[in-house]
């Protein structure tokens, strides 16, 4: 069979799609140039390459001659990567959204041959079935209403497109409250037996409990602290986490969290490894940090490049069956480990002779408290079936680099190593920023979003900007060398000058000069944060770490601008929110004067649960950069530390014990 012109991409999702028979374009000019030659409208299909319904979509008519025929005789057909390009998957999820339409994945858009939407969907069967309509018989309707009704449907996309016209509703002040609003709304919907929000689909949504953390330990609140103790120790008995090779699935199909939809996600990993190491230190309880090390455990081993960066996905099917690689009977616990110690793996981990998922068994500790007998046990018996699971056929992975889902995995590392103090997460973390910084800037400056196999691909979006310098910004806390600074610095004034709306405020996710006939600005958080959210963020940030007012302005304008949104569903925009506590709770600021015993010094600012202190070191390398630091003398051949609250300095301190009880005191 011929290859369609995905054959030139590097997407392994495209790629998948590469021997279709339909005539798949990539997204750009040439796709749609021919549509205006042609005269014919846009066939868009959206997906990713761990999406299972996008598998079977394929399979089933992607992969059928008829349904290709269909589709090539009239359409131009355009298959997108939805996260090489989230600008294209925002605009056309929202638009969507707008039409009243259902949203996911795969999204199904047809449009003019300028781009203009006028009819969407998610998955279409080959063929009309139990009262839905198929592919086929969707297209053919689209045809005839292309060549017989063509004005209302321009007239549709022409009504889409003035929605996203309307100038936004800016103004005003968030609600001080909104964060307490936040976590009484999180109360309500609270699992209390099972952790999580209730309902049988339950996703791990970090950036939820990361709010209820902060804010519970802020306000004394014992109840949200609880809260997140117990989503976390639900999640990682059940399922959602692979308790053989470690790592959390994308999301749970159940309420007991047993059994996961099986894709696993770098975003998803990146931030539970995040949470996990900060509820460590925030609850002083080690177990937390040992689930974060468990998942850094298997990014390493399974998800990071030879050269530094970490891969994007697993897929959730393996031959052709979802979960097939992750599940077990007793018997072939029983080959691995022999009758007796099978037997005992079986009763801790729930594997039974009539299974759990299918007939067979998705391991998990639901419901059970290990003694340190059994934690032993499991120790030396867990290695020896994640080796014999590695003769498995395994999940495909997508093997493509995001730049700034890379940027969360950094934070990641960074906190891993602040709680756990493992210097291997440190070393991982600048590898991942020296693999950037080498294959993903353009001679120009600017940022790929992707990499793959020697090439940079798309231009990096907004949220993938915002989410690398959080993570440069979480490193340079954790080693204090001043070039992540600087790049953050550098990256967050390219950010402005490529995504800023200088008219209305707040940050598009598309550059200018798109050929999207809409860009769209997101406010609030889905399955990552949002990308305006983080932005405000690592401003704020990046005034407390530089003195730039500038910063803390442009923060302050993010706010006002996304305020209405926030006041209105202050849950869906907790990302936002736990930045204005972090903004109304000022904490401390510690400056580092090189010399004798800095090390010890830079240890005690990193110690415990505090997610408003900075610290910054006086280097040569600042000067210019951080004008302040002058003002901070070395006064001896010792280090030195000042601690600086609401504009208030310490004298200088030069022993961690001294330190200590000015970060956990009163100046």
């Amino acid at each position: 069979m011929q290859p369609n012109k995905l054959i030139h991409e590097t997407s392994p999702y495209l790629l998948q799609h590469a021997y279709n028979p339909v005539d798949w374009y990539p997204w750009g000019e040439e796709a749609f140039q021919l549509a205006k030659e042609s005269d014919k409208p846009v066939f868009l299909s959206i997906g990713y390459s761990s999406c299972h319904w996008c598998h079977v979509m394929a399979h089933e008519t992607f992969e059928d001659e008829d349904a290709a025929k269909v589709l090539n005789d009239n359409f131009v057909c355009v298959k997108v990567d939805r996260e090489e390009h989230p600008d294209i998957d925002d605009l056309y999820m929202e638009t969507a959204m707008a039409m009243g339409q259902a949203s996911g994945w795969p999204l199904h858009v047809f449009m003019t041959p300028d781009g203009l939407p006028f009819f969407t969907g998610t998955y279409f069967p080959k063929e009309d079935r139990y009262g839905v309509m198929g592919l086929i018989t969707v297209a053919q309707r689209i045809t005839e209403l292309w060549q017989n009704y063509r004005d209302e449907l321009l007239q549709t996309g022409k009504r889409v497109k003035k929605i996203f016209e309307a100038p936004p509703r800016t103004g005003g002040k968030v609600d001080p409250a909104a964060p307490s609003k936040a976590v009484e709304q999180l109360k309500s919907i609270f699992d209390a037996r099972y952790g999580g929000l209730v309902g049988e689909l339950k996703f791990p949504q970090a950036h939820l409990w990361q709010l209820a953390l902060h804010a519970g330990t802020l306000t004394r609140d014992a109840d949200a602290v609880w809260m997140v103790k117990n989503t976390l120790g639900c999640m990682a008995a059940g399922g959602i986490q692979d308790q053989i090779g470690y790592g959390f699935s994308r999301y749970s199909t159940d309420e007991r969290w047993l059994v996961p939809h099986f894709e696993k996600m770098l975003y998803d990993n990146a931030q539970l490894a995040y949470l996990y190491a900060q509820l460590s230190a925030a609850a002083k309880e080690t177990a937390y940090g040992r689930i974060a090390g468990h998942i850094l455990t298997w990014v390493v081993r399974e998800m990071r490049d030879p050269e530094g960066g970490f891969y994007t996905a697993l897929d959730a099917d393996s031959e052709g069956e979802e979960g097939l690689y992750y599940l077990w009977t007793p018997a072939q616990v029983k080959v691995v480990l022999g009758d007796v110690d099978g037997t005992t793996f079986c009763r801790l981990m729930d594997i039974t002779e009539e299974g759990n998922f299918q007939g067979r068994n998705i391991p998990n500790l639901i419901g059970r408290k290990l003694t340190p007998k059994d934690e032993a046990f499991l120790e030396k018996t867990l290695p020896k079936l994640l080796q014999d699971r590695f003769l498995r056929v395994p999940p495909a992975k997508d093997d493509k680099i995001l730049v700034g889902w890379n940027g969360l995995m950094i934070a990641a590392l960074a906190e891993a190593y602040r709680t756990l103090g493992e210097e291997k997460y440190l070393d991982m973390a600048r590898e991942c920023v020296q693999f950037l910084q080498l294959r993903m800037v353009r001679p120009d400056g600017r940022l790929y979003n992707s990499w793959r196999q020697g090439a940079g691909k798309t231009l990096a979006v907004q949220s993938d900007y915002a989410f690398l310098i959080y993570g440069l910004l979480q490193l340079y806390q954790a080693d204090l060398h001043s070039a992540h600074l600087k790049w953050a610095l550098h990256l967050a004034e390219n950010m402005m000058e490529l995504f800023e709306d200088k008219e209305h405020g707040g940050l598009y996710q598309a550059a200018s000069g798109s050929q999207l006939f809409a860009r769209t600005k997101d406010s609030r958080d889905g399955a990552l944060p949002s990308g305006n959210a983080m932005a405000a963020w690592v401003f704020h940030r990046l005034y407390r770490l530089t003195g730039d007012t500038r910063w803390e302005d442009r923060c302050e304008r993010l706010f006002n601008v996304f305020a209405r949104e926030i006041n209105a569903d202050p849950l869906n925009h907790a990302w936002w929110l736990d930045t204005l506590l972090t903004k109304t709770h000022e904490e401390a600021q510690v400056v580092l004067i090189p010399g004798e015993g800095m090390e010890a010094l830079h240890q005690v600012a990193l110690e415990g649960y505090d997610p408003g202190r900075v610290i910054i070191k006086n280097s040569h390398h600042l000067r210019g950069v951080v004008p302040y630091l002058d003002i901070y003398p070395s006064v001896s051949e010792k280090a030195a530390a000042y601690v600086c609250k609401n504009q208030v300095c310490s004298q200088p301190v030069y022993t961690s014990s001294d330190l200590r009880r000015l970060l956990h005191g009163a100046l």
